[in-house]
């Protein structure tokens, strides 16, 4: 028997791959429209300020504060416009203003925008406004979003829209980003089969496998190189074959299934014979049997079979692993309490992870139902799911109307539902 005292926790676990990783150190320069999702390979500052000259928040005037504060009928000379990409070229002089509208360039003179809803009269080239004490000046200063020089990206940091639009506008056209890993992924097992077998084809003891699907569309988020190796036979001589073929070409190779203790189980032994396994069975319920090695240098993760299994451990050590593999930084999940209002039954021993069901309350908290037989085979546990209940090893039974951890499944990478 096994003590699960010996096993490592998620965390340490994640320790351990940390540790025996050295994150890709190779470089590509790619362009700003293909930079998406990558990761970079150094700090990028911003060649320029934003906004680069002083410019208008909003539709307006522009004066000079001065001649407002001095000109008791608030009546001014208009003599020009700005638009944005159409400024306004010639001097502003006492008591004269100009029609601006927003992101427009503001003459170096004025410092004060008069917004068009404070016009008390509109003539042809008159202009007179209530009298007020405007809120603010409405003028955005040069370098008022980003200073010339300030560090707008970080190295490690992976690129997403809105990092890409910051880019962008600072006039930034390539990056320097870490190559991307070749992640190779294989399902196990001789009962697998594929969802294009017709139903009539499908024969006795064989299902249609779930695993390796969902490992390839969720590779896809990473922006890595992925390559489908397809299902291994439950066959020792075919395992060694595969996975040392595999391992000359991959930086990581991910399967599913196989690393447990039955007798076409041959995941783990592979890597121990071929290679070295750094460890194998975490204190982790669903996803007990987790093996992480390497053969030929190329690092290798054996998830287990069961499909919320799979998935639990894809989330949990898969997702940080390849991060940290591709030269970013793995995020730590977001954990949030709520109030349980159901009994869960729960034998200490084991962090368990289930599915579960969060709402918003009008008073800010949070409750949370479990979603149904948790049993690791059940794919329909996520059904309607949004997050992940985290039962510690140390807790029994949960009772209704305790206080649990809960991880959003949106902070894993998940859309909720």
């Amino acid at each position: 028997m096994i003590n699960n005292d010996n096993l490592l926790s998620v965390q340490g676990a994640l320790e351990k791959i940390k540790n025996a990783i050295r994150p890709i150190q190779d470089i590509e320069i790619i362009q700003i429209d293909s930079c998406l999702n990558r990761i970079l390979s150094e700090d990028v500052f911003s060649p320029i300020p934003l906004p680069p000259f002083k410019s208008s928040a909003m539709d307006g005037f522009a004066l000079k504060e001065s001649d407002w504060v001095n000109n008791a009928d608030k009546e001014f000379s208009i003599i020009g416009r700005s638009l944005a990409g159409h400024p306004f070229e010639g001097a502003v002089k006492k008591n004269h203003c100009i029609r601006i509208f927003t992101g427009a360039k503001i003459p170096e003179e004025c410092d004060l925008i008069i917004l068009q809803e404070q016009i008390d009269s509109l003539k042809e080239s008159k202009v007179s406004f209530l009298d007020h004490n405007p809120s603010e000046t409405f003028v955005r200063p040069i370098g008022h979003d980003i200073a010339r020089d300030t560090i707008i990206a970080t190295k490690g940091q992976r690129i997403d829209p809105i990092l890409l639009a910051r880019l962008s506008a600072s006039g930034i056209h390539k990056i320097r980003a870490f190559r991307k890993p070749s992640i190779g992924v294989f399902s196990s097992g001789d009962e697998l089969v594929s969802a294009k077998t017709k139903l009539k084809e499908l024969k006795d003891g064989q299902i249609f496998e779930s695993n390796r699907p969902f490992l390839l569309s969720s590779l896809a988020s990473f922006g890595v190189k992925v390559i489908d190796y397809g299902n291994i036979p439950d066959s020792k001589n075919l395992t060694t074959k595969y996975l040392t073929k595999a391992s000359k070409t991959c930086d990581l190779i991910i399967t599913s299934g196989g690393v447990s203790v039955g007798d076409a189980d041959f995941i783990t032994e592979t890597i121990s014979e071929v290679g070295s396994l750094n460890f194998w069975r975490l204190n982790l319920k669903p996803g007990k049997p987790l093996a992480f090695g390497e053969i030929n240098g190329c690092r290798i993760l054996g998830l287990p079979g069961n499909p919320v299994s799979t998935i639990i451990t894809t989330l949990l050590i898969a997702n940080p692993l390849i991060e940290h593999m591709s030269g970013g930084i793995p995020k730590t999940p977001l954990k949030l309490k709520a109030t349980c209002k159901q009994a869960i039954a729960h034998s200490a021993g084991r962090t368990e992870y289930q599915r579960g069901k969060y709402v918003n309350q009008e008073d800010g908290s949070l409750i949370v139902n479990q979603q149904g037989d948790q049993s690791s085979n059940r794919l329909s546990s996520f059904a309607g799911s949004n997050c992940l209940i985290e039962i510690p090893d140390s807790e029994g039974d949960i009772l209704p109307g305790a206080q649990v951890t809960i991880i959003p499944l949106s902070n894993l990478g998940f859309l909720e539902q």
